[in-house]
Formats: C-alpha cells, sequence, structure tokens
C-alpha cells in the first residue's frame, strides 16, 4: 500500500478537528460520507450535514481536547480510541432533549471508526488493503462512526439541586 494508512489519515482527522482547522477537516472528508453518532442516535448523509454536527459540538464544548488512547487499522478502516475532555459552555442536543450550557466539564471515553476510500467512479468500495490509495487519488472519510458514553456526559454535566435552585 501506498500513501499514508487508515490510522495516519484518521489521527489527521482528529488532529484537524482539535485544531478547529476546518478546511483541513473538509478535505479530509468525503463530499457524501456517512456519519454516524451512536450516543445520539443523529445519522445522516453529506460534508455539509457533518460539518454542521461537527460545530455544534464545538460550540457545546469549544475547549474540547481529544487525547488519542490508541489507534488500530483494518485495512481501509481505522478505530481511535479517545478520551474527550472539555468544558460544556453551549447547548448540547441529546435523545431526551436540549441541555443548556453548565459549564461543567466532561471527561468521557470515546471512540471513531473511520472508512476510507476513493470513487473516481462515484461507486464507494469498503474492503481490502489498498483502498486506502489507488492510483494516486488521495483517500477520503467515507463513513465515520462516532461512539462516546453520553450517560457518564450526561452524568459530569447535570446539575445538582442546588445549582438548580440558584
Amino acid at each position: 500500500m501506498s500513501g499514508p494508512s487508515s490510522v495516519n489519515m484518521a489521527e489527521n482527522l482528529v488532529q484537524a478537528f482539535a485544531d478547529k482547522n476546518w478546511a483541513e477537516l473538509w478535505s479530509l472528508v468525503d463530499p457524501r460520507v456517512l456519519y454516524n453518532e451512536t450516543a445520539t442516535n443523529r445519522r445522516m448523509r453529506g460534508i455539509r450535514k457533518f460539518m454542521a454536527i461537527i460545530r455544534e459540538w464545538e460550540e457545546a464544548f469549544p475547549d474540547t481536547k481529544f487525547t488519542i488512547k490508541s489507534t488500530k487499522s483494518f485495512g481501509n478502516t481505522a478505530v481511535v480510541e479517545l478520551q474527550w475532555t472539555g468544558t460544556q459552555d453551549g447547548p448540547i442536543i441529546t435523545p431526551g432533549g436540549v441541555i443548556q450550557p453548565t459549564g461543567k466539564k466532561i471527561d468521557v471515553p470515546a471512540n471513531l471508526v473511520i472508512e476510507f476510500g476513493e470513487s473516481e467512479t462515484g461507486i464507494y468500495e469498503f474492503g481490502g488493503p489498498d483502498a486506502v490509495e489507488r492510483g494516486g487519488v488521495p483517500s477520503k472519510a467515507e463513513k465515520i462512526t462516532f461512539n462516546f458514553d453520553i450517560d457518564a456526559m450526561q452524568k459530569q454535566i447535570e446539575l445538582t439541586e442546588e445549582e438548580r435552585v440558584a
């Protein structure tokens, strides 16, 4: 396999988000990306919708930090285990409704599963160890699944009885 590995590309994607380098993030994601957020049950297709969700998280946790704990590669798929920290200074959309800003910190485990490939013909192929780069065409993230412990997050930002009254 020539070119960057799926692990390198996944790390670049995480770094672009951490640096709030939206142009770089955009360049790493396929325009038809399929994004799945398991904790909130949000699933959508397209880079504009993906970037809108990324910006929602950035607004909710403007000081977000991701610490990469481990990365694994399975052909054109990378799995990135993360520790996600930040302060909730903006609203969060959850399956139970919107959580208004609390100013509280989170420190939750998370992971990304990212499938890379390219499609000059418009047919998206997954699989095969050479799928990360074929024919010199750079690969992009075609499918991103973001998993995190939403219960731990909600417990960490939950208002105490005293805070609710104040």
